[in-house]
């Protein structure tokens, strides 16, 4: 089964929406899809820059951009800009395409269809994996803090997801040969988390 890495970004947002949209890594851009975002490095850059300046109240960079000071009455400055997640197969564990498809269900059943989710499946590996840059804020406000509860709800459901209709995808692309991992002890994950 994929397994999931959380990263908190302080700085340099553009750089990651960047790598995770970087034509290289990922062939043609075929498998690139944005939540309530664009797919373009750019305006995917502006979109989670409009939703973030408008909720946090400060400039979407890094560390310590704004005073606290320059902030209404009781708002703390919030360091984080948004969250880069990684969902990491074993070496020939799904094809680009089915990797892909279990990523934009992870997001929209991790974080729903009002949080801006950049999700972008990579191939310049052994094993193929998947990028997602998410806003903290949905476009309602609501602030996200990146606890594991939505996370391990939402892999809960992508195991019952997976076991539903993994296999009936498999036989659509007729990939019979290509198995999906159903559990791992900490052990195996972190033996398979390779340097991406």
């Amino acid at each position: 089964m994929p397994f999931i890495v959380e990263k908190s970004i302080h700085s340099s947002p553009k750089k990651l929406i960047e790598y995770i949209l970087n034509p290289d890594k990922n062939e043609e851009m075929k498998y690139v899809s944005g939540v309530i975002c664009h797919c373009d490095a750019d305006a995917a850059f502006e979109d989670f820059r409009d939703i973030y300046e408008r909720y946090a109240h400060e400039k979407f960079q890094g560390k310590n951009n704004s005073r606290d000071s320059d902030l209404p009455k009781g708002k703390k400055r919030e360091n984080v800009l948004m969250f880069h997640y990684i969902q990491s197969s074993a070496p020939g564990e799904v094809s680009p395409e089915l990797a892909h498809k279990i990523g934009v269900e992870f997001a929209k059943r991790a974080w729903g269809s009002r949080r801006a989710v950049l999700i972008s499946t990579h191939e310049d590996k052994e094993h193929t994996h998947n990028h997602f840059a998410v806003s903290v804020f949905n476009n309602k406000g609501e602030r996200w803090y990146g606890n594991k509860a939505p996370q391990e709800s939402s892999e809960k459901h992508l195991t019952n997801w997976q076991n539903n209709t993994a296999s009936r995808s498999l036989s659509q692309e007729k990939r019979n040969e290509t198995t999906i991992m159903r559990s791992g002890s900490q052990r195996d994950r972190a033996h398979h988390g390779r340097k991406r």
